[in-house]
């Protein structure tokens, strides 16, 4: 009788025990509490959190069944492998409370939302004079979220950003380069709002401009309890000709739950100065004989002369090179600039060919993402981070192919440095995608 009577007292709606203050109650119970504005906005974040009260020993918890958040954007924050504990006094009554569960929300739509049918299980142990076990169901109350849809009219070149967003800024690694070179444009937003949900645009480049897909990156503040940091589109483009190239200045709108209005931050244009590459310039600018003043026909045998030394110099060359081989045996290849590509296959001096080859196996032999030579980098990212690779392996992964793909297809071709530095870290990722 006594365990029914208890397990008829856990049944009731624990919205309704809310209104009489614990009851006298001495079990163990659940409150449910959102923390914001009471009424979002479409789009604007809320916390959700689920905490336990109890008396004495703190119990083995685990979850029953989670809770319906349909309508509602959510990432559970991970309360930690241990949870804490706090004493607290309620209607007299010496408690201990632990936060269960906690989540990050925002309405998808304007309406109402009813999040409800969370369940934890107690596993509560016996004294050390007792062996005896009890177990207990514990029901959360529901919590209704009534969400306010954005004001009318809404301004062109908003896309959802709701919050208090403080900078919108625009920036370039490098103001002046060789045609060819690589040079990553930035765009960064930093604030508190929506930014896990944020679509944010891309520098506006040229279509002239070569340019690769581009990454978004997501920096949240772990101290924070709603969602505050930055988010980044980084945009790695290849200037072709030289001169001068405008990066126009792009327009942030969002909306700001506490003012009620919308509100706009505009970054700065950059300018990118490109020079003259090694490889590149005009047919006047490179060695090819030219015609003698005299008259058409000292030009011809002028022109005959040169190639009758350029074959002689070749011959000369290709016999030299014969003996030494004869001699000694194959020389070393020197790295060709042009594709990068060198003859030493040694762990640290791999060329990008082949261990761009070796690393694509390696992700998909060690994570099973079928061929991801085929995948855009933000593709394979997001192809990683659902195989939980670590993100700083991923990362890594990114800035090595792009190492790769900067010695392969920029006109100034490979440096030694690169070659060196490729050598190095890529043996380190190469170990490390071997122990996944």
């Amino acid at each position: 009788m006594q365990c029914l009577l208890l397990l008829l007292a856990l049944s009731i709606p624990l919205a309704e025990a809310a209104a009489d203050p614990v009851q006298n109650r001495k079990s163990p119970f659940i409150r449910a509490t959102v923390t914001g504005t009471g009424r979002p906005y479409v789009g604007e974040e809320q916390l959700l959190t689920y905490t336990l009260y109890f008396i004495g020993d703190a119990p083995q918890v685990s979850d029953e069944s989670n809770p319906s958040l349909d309508g509602l954007w959510h990432s559970e924050i991970d309360p930690g492998r241990f949870v804490k504990s706090r004493p607290v006094t309620l209607d007299n009554a010496v408690y201990r409370s632990a936060v269960i569960r906690q989540y990050k929300f925002a309405p998808l739509r304007a309406g109402r939302f009813g999040v409800g049918g969370y369940r934890l299980k107690c596993l509560f142990t016996g004294n050390a004079g007792s062996s005896v076990t009890r177990t207990m169901l514990i029901s959360a109350p529901s919590v209704v979220i009534d969400a306010k849809a954005l004001p009318e009219p809404i301004p062109e070149g908003f896309s959802g950003a709701v919050g208090t967003f403080s900078s919108f800024e625009q920036s370039a690694d490098h103001a002046t380069r060789r045609t060819g070179e690589p040079v990553t444009l930035a765009l960064t937003v930093r604030g508190k709002g929506n930014l896990q949900t944020l679509r944010i645009p891309e520098p506006a480049v040229p279509s002239a401009v070569h340019k690769r897909a581009p990454v978004t990156v997501l920096s949240l503040d772990s101290s924070a309890a709603f969602s505050a940091g930055s988010l980044t589109s980084r945009v790695t483009v290849y200037p072709q000709q030289p001169g001068k190239t405008v990066i126009p200045p792009l327009r942030f709108v969002y909306f700001d739950p506490e003012k009620k209005q919308y509100r706009t931050l505009s970054s700065r244009p950059l300018a990118i100065e490109a020079g003259q590459g090694e490889k590149s310039g005009t047919m006047d600018s490179l060695n090819f004989p030219r015609p003698d003043a005299a008259g058409p026909e000292n030009a011809g045998q002028a022109q005959l002369k040169t190639a009758g030394k350029a074959v002689a110099a070749v011959l000369a060359a290709v016999l030299i090179v014969a003996l030494v081989m004869k001699r000694f045996g194959k020389p070393p290849e020197r790295a060709d600039k042009k594709s990068g590509a060198i003859a030493d296959e040694s762990p640290s001096r791999p060329s990008p060919e082949n261990f761009k080859a070796q690393m694509y196996s390696l992700i998909e032999e060690k994570t099973g993402i079928r061929k991801p030579e085929s995948l855009t980098r933000a593709q394979l990212a997001t192809a990683l981070a659902a195989k939980n690779i670590p993100p700083t392996t991923s990362r890594q992964i990114e800035r090595v192919l792009e190492t790769i793909d900067r010695m392969l297809y920029s006109p100034a071709g490979a440096t030694e440095n690169e070659m060196i530095l490729l050598g190095s870290e890529g043996k380190r990722l190469l170990q490390i995608l071997r122990q996944l």
